[in-house]
């Protein structure tokens, strides 16, 4: 999901990027548990059939299950925010506290985009020497409105010097 909030002044925004989270942590909470009750349940008349290792592993199966829902829980709940200013554009990411910050000169940067090998878009802003992606956790269509969003804001800034001239 790509949100934008504009600002007083041509091409100056802040864009905030968020991958789909359709079912949030609580809803995914209720199908584990859901998924627990019949698994166990099947597991327990097993084991009272002798066969004892179908416990261990259903435990085994539902921790590992209950593991990687929370990684993905908690990767679609990551935000990216990308800041455009009349001088610098500054890139934020992270889970509920700041893990990453580049900020870089607004009139050196650029947007590239390339194609990977299975013609997924990929987004990358560069200044000089630092090369950076962004929008990375966003499906395809997002990003595609992200470009063409980033493509609006540094056309009306553009603009915004032809003005003066």
């Amino acid at each position: 999901m790509v949100e934008v909030e504009t600002s007083g002044f041509p091409g100056c925004a802040r864009l905030t990027l968020s991958p789909n989270n359709a079912l949030g942590w609580h809803n995914n909470v209720r199908i584990i548990a859901c998924l627990s009750v019949v698994s166990l349940m099947t597991a327990l008349y097993l084991f009272s059939l002798g066969a004892t290792l179908v416990l261990l592993f259903t435990v085994a199966e539902l921790s590992l299950f209950t593991y990687l829902t929370y990684r993905i829980c908690r990767r679609c709940a990551s935000r990216e925010i990308i800041e455009l200013s009349e001088n610098a554009v500054t890139l934020e990411r992270g889970y509920r506290r700041l893990e990453f910050r580049c900020s870089m000169e607004r009139m050196a940067t650029r947007i590239e985009v390339e194609r990977d090998r299975w013609k997924n878009l990929q987004l990358f802003l560069v200044c000089r020497q630092v090369r950076v992606p962004i929008g990375a956790e966003l499906n395809e269509a997002d990003r595609e409105h992200l470009l063409k969003q980033l493509r609006a804001l540094v056309e009306s800034y553009q603009n915004r010097f032809a003005i003066l001239s």
